[in-house]
């Protein structure tokens, strides 16, 4: 690798650290704009993977971003998850355990019938990045 090389390629990765940057940044701004920061547990888990030079992911690795950024079909939720829901439901808007509940099972009754909602915030942030970029 001669010195030009060097140099090029390390413009080329601090460009990309950049842009990958911007897209976690920006995907972090729409969780907050979309309403789907509850515990912070999401937005915590984005971060960027730098596996060589010339490759960056914009990685968000909590269990339920895969849910956020595209909504389910409809599904059953377990009783585990109802569980987890009421919790969310205390945290979040002070609700007693009864009326958490009561909120929960109503959720579930929602996505058994009719899935959950997507909420996009990684696609629209690459889309954004990408066109500030052109």
């Amino acid at each position: 690798m001669t010195a030009n090389d060097a140099i090029l390629e390390r413009a080329i990765s601090l460009r990309l650290d950049s842009l990958a940057d911007s897209v976690l940044t920006t995907a972090k701004i729409n969780l907050l704009k979309n309403g789907s920061v509850v515990s912070g547990s999401l937005m915590d888990s984005g971060h960027v993977e730098k596996p060589d030079a010339f490759t960056r992911s914009v990685v968000f690795d909590a269990r339920q971003a895969v849910w956020v950024e595209f909504g389910t079909m409809p599904h059953p939720i377990s009783r585990a998850g109802i569980e987890n829901i009421a919790k969310w439901g205390m945290a979040k808007f002070g609700l007693s355990e009864k009326e958490a509940l009561s909120m929960a099972y109503g959720y579930a009754n929602r996505v058994k019938f009719e899935g959950m909602e997507a909420k996009p915030f990684l696609r629209p942030a690459v889309d954004e990045e990408l066109r500030r970029m052109m």
